[in-house]
């Protein structure tokens, strides 16, 4: 399940939809029909006890009015066969609705009253229905029992042969000693409940049609929003990752389009935040370059005056070792002093005019170095207040995509919705079983409940899958970001730091040069003062040759000096320079906006 992709996952999703809302459908529909079937059968045991409650009445109504005439034997109006023949005729002509009567038997078998008929005085004891049935051996039996009783049999109607079914109730008379009973044909009774289950399974039949078609057109609803999901996730899941991707390999010009950026969902927050961490880091990592070129520039002309200083020191160097010579010379033979002297003072003139060109060319190497070093704290100072920025914004992006923690949170709801609805559903399975055969249509709906809690419970648990993943790859992009600001925290300001002080050796490495340049200059002063006293005395010829002897020795040892610090700050440079190359390298694997 893990390794399954997005758009596999929100597919299952939609098939576990599909899944649920036709058992769901299918479950209601049979539901349904269940309980219409329970209602046929509740509405023709309703009917027939209306009729047996209904001829049940008659025949208490009929025992009460005899209870007049029993009353009027026991007030001694009458004797007890009056009162039992005006009961007789009474109940002769006796009627209710369409086609009621009442008939009399005594507990033997004798009939008392029958509409008038030839059976009235007879024993009818063993009469037979049409299918061989004593049914007034029964009636009579059943009419003994304290509140009475029904009996069923058949009966061809008045000029028909077809045996059709009849229901009586009878009850003895117990002051007479006759067993009082009434009834009637039942067909009607299957024709009303037929029509009534007609009308009944109609309206069935058509709410189960309502019902597919909300079904269908419910699921059709679901199906549409699912695809537009899935389509709208993945899609935006696909454009993220290679944003993403696009970042990981170094480019940093790209930028999410207007209409992703303004979504109001936890994807558009994301959006937004990926877009500003690419944006801060094209600034930054530009600015690196650009500075790092700048450097390389600086680091090329350096070396390059510093190679015409060296240049310089060496003529002078090579002047001096000259003037030394010629000062030997001159002590070794006065007659050559005006012509060496003259020499001398042009050699001279070029030592100064050269010292003075040194000491311009150190202080711009001095102002270069100053320079140098102000924009290296101004690129570090970028650099750490670009990472506090991309801190503070990582930050808030993080804490903004923690929103993906309250599906979690729903997650969690909807299990305990599942947990609580399989209870509910438990409950309701056991009270359908002590219901018994009235609570089976609902215990099959308690079941499907329950099922369809189970199946809500494995989609939350997969929603919690997929939030975990979302969770996961928000933190890895939080790790992956952190490890780049630590590396501009540490290794970027560590070059700094290294330009810095390279800065300030250079800078002070350009002073002693200066001093030293001074220091020749003043020299070069002297050697010309010295010459004029030559030129103008003979007699000083010896003491300023001498003088010029240990003036060019001086001379000589500081250039050597020169020389040898020159070297060193040549080789402060080179590393510089590599430290810059090496910084170029790093950031140009970087893909940024050109400005």
């Amino acid at each position: 399940m893990k390794n399954l992709k997005m758009s596999v996952k929100l597919s299952m999703i939609l098939v576990l939809v599909f899944i649920m809302v036709m058992g769901s459908g299918f479950s209601a529909i049979k539901g349904m029909k269940t309980i219409s079937s329970h209602a046929d059968d509740a509405l023709e045991e309703e009917v027939r006890n209306q009729y047996d409650e209904s001829i049940r009445q008659q025949v208490d109504n009929a025992i009460s009015m005899l209870d007049q005439y029993y009353a009027a034997y026991e007030a001694g109006e009458c004797t007890l066969e009056e009162a039992k023949k005006q009961g007789a005729d009474m109940l002769r002509e006796l009627r209710y609705g369409d086609s009621g009567y009442f008939w009399a038997d005594d507990t033997e078998g004798n009939n008392i009253v029958l509409l008038g008929s030839d059976t009235e005085g007879t024993n009818r004891m063993g009469t037979k229905d049409g299918n061989g049935y004593e049914m007034v051996k029964d009636i009579i039996a059943v009419g003994q029992q304290p509140d009475g009783g029904y009996c069923d049999y058949v009966f061809p109607k008045e000029g028909g042969t077809e045996n059709l079914p009849k229901r009586s109730y009878s009850r003895l008379y117990e002051p007479f000693g006759w067993v009082i009973g009434t009834g009637n044909y039942t067909d009607y009774i299957d024709e009303i409940v037929e029509g009534e289950k007609q009308t009944i399974g109609a309206t069935r039949n058509e709410w189960i049609m309502k019902m597919e078609i909300c079904t269908v057109v419910f699921f059709l609803l679901t199906i549409a929003v699912i695809i537009y999901l899935i389509a709208d996730t993945t899609g935006w899941m696909k454009k993220a990752v290679g944003y993403a991707q696009k970042l990981e390999s170094g480019d940093m010009t790209g930028r999410s389009a207007a209409g992703r950026l303004k979504r109001k969902d936890e994807f558009g927050i994301l959006e937004r935040a990926l877009n500003s961490m690419a944006a801060t880091f094209d600034e930054v990592i530009g600015a690196v370059k650009r500075h790092g070129l700048t450097l390389a520039g600086d680091v090329d002309e350096v070396m390059e005056q510093l190679g015409e200083l060296n240049d310089d020191i060496s003529s002078v160097s090579a002047a001096t070792e000259e003037l030394s010579a010629s000062m030997e010379e001159t002590a070794a033979s006065a007659q050559q002093i005006e012509t060496i002297s003259h020499q001398i003072e042009t050699v001279s003139k070029n030592i100064a005019v050269r010292a003075q060109d040194g000491a311009e060319k150190v202080v711009s190497i001095h102002q270069r170095a100053q320079q140098a070093k102000k924009d290296t704290e101004s690129n570090y100072q970028n650099a750490k207040d670009m990472k506090a920025e991309i801190s503070g914004s990582l930050i808030q992006a993080l804490e903004e995509a923690k929103v993906v923690e309250q599906i979690e949170v729903l997650a969690q709801s909807i299990m305990g919705i599942t947990a609580q609805t399989n209870l509910l559903a438990l409950n309701a399975s056991i009270e359908a079983a002590r219901a018994g055969e009235a609570g089976k249509g609902f215990a099959v709906v308690a079941d499907e409940i329950r099922s369809l809690a189970e199946q809500s419970k494995v989609t939350a648990e997969n929603i919690q899958q997929v939030t975990q993943k979302v969770t996961g790859a928000v933190q890895n992009l939080a790790d992956d970001s952190s490890r780049l600001l630590n590396f501009v925290a540490e290794d970027v300001s560590k070059s700094f730091h290294q330009f810095t002080e390279i800065a300030d050796a250079y800078n002070q490495d350009a002073a002693d040069v200066d001093e030293m340049v001074t220091d020749f200059s003043a020299i070069s002063e002297e050697l010309l003062a010295s010459i004029e006293g030559v030129l103008q005395s003979i007699n000083d010829v010896s003491k300023a040759a001498n003088e010029g002897a240990n003036g060019t020795n001086e001379i000589a040892q500081r250039a050597s000096n020169i020389v040898e610090k020159s070297e060193n700050v040549i080789t402060v440079m080179n590393e510089v320079g590599d430290a810059s190359n090496e910084m170029r390298e790093i950031v140009q694997k970087f893909i940024i906006t050109e400005k």
